[in-house]
């Protein structure tokens, strides 16, 4: 993906079991943490990628049981 001076990030999860939590990552770091409490979750934030490197973006999601789920990374510049 062009660098930006804003990504729009739009997460869609769904699980057979509730999800205690889903986590929005840049670079390897905790950018936004949910705590839906139900099987699905649909999140929406804006981040502004830092101009001078290339960012990434990630989703962890972790349901109720520990077990655990991670999406591919996204390049952003």
């Amino acid at each position: 993906i062009p660098p930006a001076d804003e990504a729009q990030i739009v997460v869609e999860a769904h699980a057979p079991r509730d999800l205690a939590k889903v986590e929005i990552m840049r670079n390897g770091d905790v950018l936004h943490i949910a705590s839906p409490g139900k099987p699905d979750c649909h999140l929406e934030l804006s981040d502004r990628p830092e101009a001078s490197a290339t960012t990434f973006y990630h989703c962890r999601v972790t349901q109720d049981d520990g077990q655990l789920a991670v999406c591919s990374p996204v390049w952003v510049g």
